[in-house]
């Protein structure tokens, strides 16, 4: 198996994560002003990482955090950025664009707990958790040739996130 470094990427803060509103997939909120500078906090921090590949969820707040570490690259800030439906987080039904605490009291009467409950026309745990396996195979397909000096940088969800960072090896830094 080939090795070459990943790096994993969070979404800058919007206003519903600010608010504890769940977004998932059904909610395209832009970044806030403070997720605005996240982004570019993380792009003076990797500006001078040469990366090969850049992938990133389509949804509006993984592509403006994005766009916001790409504009502070020294080497990769005309580099193509390849996104992917495929590369979101969980879906949450029913309960998008609700307060968290609708998603809890939700799961309380279904005799439930978060986050393993399911919202009617969510997506469950394991089917969420499984999209970081699936997103591996998104990897080897979009790069058949990747070498130990490849940089690939991915942007998603926090779910996403965490989960890979469970993987042998995975690391999540602050």
């Amino acid at each position: 198996m080939t090795r070459f470094a990943l790096t994993f990427i969070r979404h800058g803060e919007t206003r519903f994560n600010k608010e504890k509103i769940i977004q998932g997939q059904g909610v395209d909120e832009p970044l806030s002003e403070t997720g605005l500078k996240q982004a570019a906090a993380v792009g003076i921090f990797l500006k001078n990482v040469r990366f090969t590949h850049v992938f990133s969820s389509d949804l509006v707040r993984t592509k403006q955090t994005m766009h916001g570490i790409l504009e502070k690259s020294t080497f990769c800030n005309m580099m193509t950025v390849k996104y992917d439906s495929r590369l979101r987080e969980r879906k949450y039904g029913v309960a998008e664009g609700k307060a968290l605490s609708e998603l809890r009291a939700l799961a309380k009467m279904a005799g439930e707990e978060c986050p393993t409950f399911t919202p009617h026309g969510g997506e469950t745990l394991d089917q969420g958790q499984a999209k970081p396996s699936a997103s591996g195979l998104f990897f080897r397909r979009q790069m058949p040739e990747a070498s130990p000096a490849d940089k690939v940088m991915w942007a998603s969800e926090w779910r996403v996130v965490t989960t890979c960072s469970t993987f042998p090896g995975g690391e999540v830094l602050g």
